[in-house]
């Protein structure tokens, strides 16, 4: 089926600030990463003084 020259299935497209799943999987992972490192850091940290 072909469209007319500026025309498409879905007019509107995707809404502004809207994600697409490669980058909630991303920002998933990241935040994963970033909470077991700050418990490491805190358990390493723990028995030191200053």
């Amino acid at each position: 089926m072909k469209f007319k020259k500026g025309q498409s299935r879905n007019p509107n497209g995707r809404p502004k600030g809207s994600l697409n799943k490669s980058t909630m999987e991303i920002r998933e992972v990241l935040s994963l990463l970033a909470v077991n490192n700050i418990k490491k850091f805190r358990r390493s940290s723990a028995g030191r003084s200053s």
